[in-house]
């Protein structure tokens, strides 16, 4: 195939003008670091399709299963199970597999996690994964934050509707 047509095949499948220099390169690939060179079909047939002498590795679909294949084994996998607290354990697959999801079954757990009861729950549960020093800043920052929306709201009040929320808290605080 001459460069004028091999050029106007790439203009008329990609859209692309190539120039004559990179049409030059492009037929005469030989050695691409290790990477299949082109081969002169491949100018013309863009499917790619392997030949005999093709060193590619060829993967053909099929639907039939191999002769050594056994397709009626049946294999388990790990099984996992939730505490009511919602920790997770997983259970291996084995010949005592079925005693021990018994076992766990007796004590309360469950093939699904737990569905927060309050939202408390998993308030407890996420605190429960953090450090000590964690806890304490977490602790912190959310009173620092009550602090922040109290006195946003305490702002908006005047002298007297201050005094009466601050009496009230007064009489509260002795009753109590």
């Amino acid at each position: 195939m001459n460069a004028h047509a091999l050029s106007a095949l790439f203009q008329q499948k990609f859209g692309i003008t190539l120039s004559a220099q990179e049409l030059q390169e492009l037929t005469t690939t030989t050695d691409t670091n290790g990477r299949s060179p082109f081969r002169a079909r491949q100018l013309t047939d863009l499917r790619l399709l392997p030949r005999a002498d093709d060193p590619r590795p060829t993967f053909f679909v099929t639907s039939e299963v191999p002769r050594e294949w056994d397709t009626t084994a049946q294999h388990d996998y790990p099984k996992l199970m939730w505490s009511p607290k919602g920790q997770e354990i997983t259970i291996q697959a084995g010949k005592d597999a079925k005693e021990q999801q018994l076992a766990y079954e007796r004590q309360g757990y469950g093939h699904t996690p737990p569905a927060d009861a309050s939202p408390l729950d998993a308030v407890e549960r996420e605190m429960a994964q953090l450090s000590d020093e964690d806890r304490k800043l977490v602790l912190e920052m959310q009173k620092k934050a009550r602090m922040a929306r109290l006195e946003e709201k305490l702002a908006g009040l005047t002298d007297e509707e201050l005094a009466l929320v601050a009496g009230a808290r007064a009489k509260k605080g002795k009753i109590a």
